[in-house]
């Protein structure tokens, strides 16, 4: 009998900083080689795409996937929850919500991990629903003073950036270009861009960057020289990178760095991260691209958290 959790309970089971810590301990569980992460899988349909990625995380006795179809009327997601100790189905998860806290989280941990303890100013290309819980993240990980925000449309980029600075009680302003990123310690990339959207040259030689769009591989959200500059170089699933990232495919095409120096999450959480043998900067770059384990780690806390708290409806 499974637990349908709909997505205002999710909201009110899960919040950023107790995301941060289940994917801290779910890489964590991963670099004891007690999980099993299947790459995105899509299949076109004559209106859109249905995507499937897969997981097992055995230390947490739970295995499962994220579903979600995409077409011009939007995208639904859905997180299917297994007990691997027998063959039941625990849980039935609406996952929009959760998605958008677990993608802004991963960000947040690797910004903990690879970005200087007193970064303090952020600047985010970007203005929609996934940019709202990369600010989120990053805020809870670093003491930020102020952020810019730059998107193609002034009235978008305006009322994210006066929403965005109440609710994170920081400076946010929306700007004209990415000009002035360059001042920026922490940049954030979230946008459906197929083209770069920051030149090289508006980024600091000591920046961290979060890239989170252009999960396909005939798109970039960044030059290549961005990528070939940065001395650490860090994804999700290198596996998955190889067939979704744009920006490492088109850079690594290029001959100006290889794959041998592309680090995992749960690498970087342990200490273990590869120097970029073409590195010209002191830049670090996070190429998230989401991976199933974070789905069903943060899934099963949901889950948990729901039946201590009587939410959810057993079907």
């Amino acid at each position: 009998m499974p637990l349908y959790i709909r997505e205002g309970e999710v909201s009110e089971l899960l919040n950023m900083k107790e995301c941060i810590r289940v994917l801290r301990e779910a890489f964590g569980i991963q670099a004891e080689q007690s999980t099993v992460v299947l790459p995105r899988y899509r299949i076109p349909t004559e209106l859109g795409t249905l995507s499937m990625m897969g997981a097992t995380v055995n230390t947490l006795g739970v295995t499962g996937t994220k579903t979600y179809y995409a077409n011009r009327s939007g995208i639904s997601f859905v997180v299917l929850l297994f007990s691997t100790s027998d063959p039941k189905l625990l849980a039935v998860i609406e996952a929009n919500r959760l998605g958008q806290i677990r993608t802004g989280a991963v960000s947040g941990l690797m910004t903990d991990v690879l970005a200087g303890k007193d970064c303090s100013m952020l600047a985010c290309a970007g203005s929609g629903y996934q940019a709202e819980t990369q600010l989120e993240a990053i805020a809870t990980v670093r003491k930020l003073d102020s952020a810019l925000v730059y998107s193609r449309k002034k009235e978008r980029r305006e009322l994210f950036a006066s929403s965005m600075s109440r609710k994170l009680g920081i400076d946010i302003r929306a700007v004209d270009s990415t000009a002035g990123f360059r001042r920026a310690d922490i940049i954030v990339t979230a946008t459906n861009s197929s083209h770069p959207v920051i030149p090289d040259a508006h980024i600091s030689d000591r920046c961290h960057i979060n890239a989170i769009g252009a999960n396909r591989i005939g798109s970039n959200e960044l030059e290549p020289e961005t990528v070939c500059s940065a001395r650490a170089i860090v994804v999700d699933s290198l596996a998955q990178a190889k067939i979704e990232s744009g920006d490492l495919t088109l850079a690594s095409s290029g001959g100006c760095f290889d794959w041998s120096s592309v680090s995992e999450s749960w690498e970087a959480l342990s200490g273990r991260i590869r120097p970029n043998t073409h590195a010209t900067t002191k830049r670090t770059l996070f190429k998230s691209l989401g991976i199933a384990l974070e789905d069903v780690s943060v899934g099963k806390f949901v889950f948990d958290r729901a039946v201590k708290q009587g939410l959810g409806t057993w079907l």
